[in-house]
């Protein structure tokens, strides 16, 4: 890379010669001399700064026009923070501040609080699982064990929401809250929302996935969308689904590995299985990728069912997921059964289905 090139790609990419937070934030990352550290707003999912590594440090100095939830990263190192006045260090290690602001060591008690947390779980999940009680009773006892430590960090999380209207620590527990709670428990906490945190490009994006999701849960007849057979043919998703047979289908891509493992562990037996059954099909939604790298991976992963490619990706939007695989079960009619089926789960919903 030339000098030139080099000074393109770190000279600042954001303006800093106005907005209300004036930050400096620097942190150590060993030998990497002339490495570029790159200032990502995760709201806005892009770089709005970057500089050089030297002497083994950094300093990204600026102004910006909130006190965004940011990441701090070079390579595969990375340390999250708020974008705040002041001098903020950070850690890699840890991947927090480690200190600044009064709202960057409030910050940092967050990501210790739930650092903790999911480390006390680990011990009461084993003892759970060491218990002499039947698979059904297991299975009862780990999800109301896991709904409860859910609700209770959920709350954790809306108390530090509704406290920060107005500042990055509400921004950052809510894009934490978002990734973990269900639709439900998205809404009701949707519509408690201040006006800042409302209008997020991220609680936007997520307002209209949650929307979705419930527009496409369980009990409600499937929703259309275009799509393409690997030879170019144009088809729609109701050419399959809703005429008659039981259709599990699998949204994937090739570059996803928990795909290829559930493909290889679930879905290959299940189609072996019922493949010579009128009732079944098994159907496949490619997903955010080249046409030409799906065809590959059908051919290098063996995958004999049907497969259509959504190169728009518009099934993910009508859907409201944003993480593959998403596996779910149409009925006869295009009633959706089931969604977001994996492992023991898909078998078994599929098995009651197929045997009655």
């Amino acid at each position: 890379m030339t000098k030139l090139i080099v000074f393109l790609i770190a000279v600042p990419l954001v303006c800093a010669c106005s907005g209300k937070v004036g930050y400096e934030i620097t942190g150590n990352l060993g030998c990497r001399d002339g490495e570029v550290v790159y200032l990502y707003d995760y709201d806005l999912k892009k770089k709005i700064d970057s500089t050089f590594i030297s002497n083994s440090v950094f300093c990204l100095s600026g102004k910006y026009d909130r006190d965004a939830m940011v990441r701090v990263e070079s390579g595969m190192e990375y340390a999250n923070c708020i974008l705040d006045n002041g001098l903020t260090v950070v850690d890699f290690t840890d991947h927090i501040p480690v200190s600044g602001s009064e709202i960057n060591m409030r910050f940092k008690d967050m990501r210790e609080f739930e650092n903790s947390f999911f480390s006390a779980i680990e011990p009461e999940m084993a003892t759970i699982l060491s218990s002499n009680i039947p698979e059904d009773a297991m299975e009862a006892k780990i999800n109301d064990f896991i709904e409860s430590k859910k609700a209770e960090l959920f709350s954790y999380y809306e108390q530090i929401i509704m406290n920060n209207p107005d500042n990055g620590l509400g921004e950052a527990a809510l894009t934490t809250y978002q990734e973990q709670c269900n639709a439900s428990q998205w809404l009701s906490t949707y519509s408690k929302l201040s006006p800042r945190l409302k209008n997020l490009q991220m609680t936007q994006r997520a307002n209209k996935r949650f929307s979705a999701e419930l527009l496409t849960e369980t009990g409600n007849i499937f929703v259309d969308f275009s799509a393409k057979k690997p030879d170019g043919t144009k088809v729609l998703f109701s050419d399959y689904v809703g005429k008659g047979k039981y259709v599990l289908v699998d949204f994937w891509a090739g570059w996803c590995a928990p795909c290829r493992q559930e493909a290889e562990d679930i879905l290959k037996p299940l189609f072996e299985k019922y493949k010579d059954n009128r009732n079944f099909m098994l159907l496949g939604v490619a997903v955010w990728e080249k046409e030409e790298a799906t065809k590959a991976a059908i051919a290098d992963f063996g995958y004999s069912w049907e497969q259509i490619f959504d190169t728009d990706n518009k099934s993910t939007e009508i859907y409201g997921f944003d993480g593959i695989p998403m596996i779910m079960l149409f009925g006869p009619d295009g009633t959706i059964l089931g969604r977001g089926l994996r492992g023991q789960e898909l078998i078994n919903i599929v098995n009651s289905y197929l045997s009655e």
